[in-house]
């Protein structure tokens, strides 16, 4: 059984959409255990709910529309995760998504989830990161690997050299 699935959501052209996208590419270039996932999730949420088996935690990374500055993360567990997916309108492709995991609980396969989400700025299409994004995103990648125990060293570098570990997306291949 794998213990962490890691599960980037977005739309890699349209700008800071693709910051889920885009921490999965970068974790792609750590030497990650065995027992970790990462899955370019795209904006499919509906494809997430066969992702939730066989997992201790998933941790899902996206954008999102927030009262925060540009570059502004969240992050959000379990029941405090679900009551804002059902509550709020700031999650970008996650329309069904709280009836998602809230299906995965009623079906017995709902992991413990964290979501982090990003304060985006824009969502032109051809666009790259926000200057905001790009400079949260060494900050983002830090949470995201102390969640799933591969945290910075003392130099401020990581402690999973680079690999060739390959992504998959939602349908298991890269």
């Amino acid at each position: 059984m794998l213990s962490y699935r890691v599960v980037g959501i977005g739309n890699p052209l349209r700008g800071d959409d693709a910051i889920g996208c885009r921490v999965i590419s970068e974790l792609e270039q750590c030497n990650l255990p065995e027992t970790i996932d990462l899955i370019d999730l795209g904006a499919d949420s509906f494809a997430l709910l066969e992702l939730l088996t066989d997992i201790e935690k998933i941790v899902l990374v996206d954008a999102v529309l927030m009262e925060q500055a540009p570059g502004g993360i969240i992050r959000l567990a379990d029941e405090e995760f679900l009551k804002q997916t059902n509550q709020m309108d700031c999650f970008l492709h996650h329309n069904n998504l709280g009836q998602i995991l809230q299906l995965a609980a009623a079906m017995g396969t709902l992991p413990k989830v964290v979501f982090f989400g990003i304060q985006a700025v824009g969502f032109d299409p051809g666009q790259k990161l926000s200057p905001p994004l790009e400079r949260q995103l060494p900050h983002l990648l830090k949470l995201i690997r102390e969640e799933i125990g591969c945290p910075d060293n003392k130099a401020g570098q990581q402690t999973c050299p680079s690999s060739d570990k390959a992504t998959k997306n939602a349908f298991g291949t890269k």
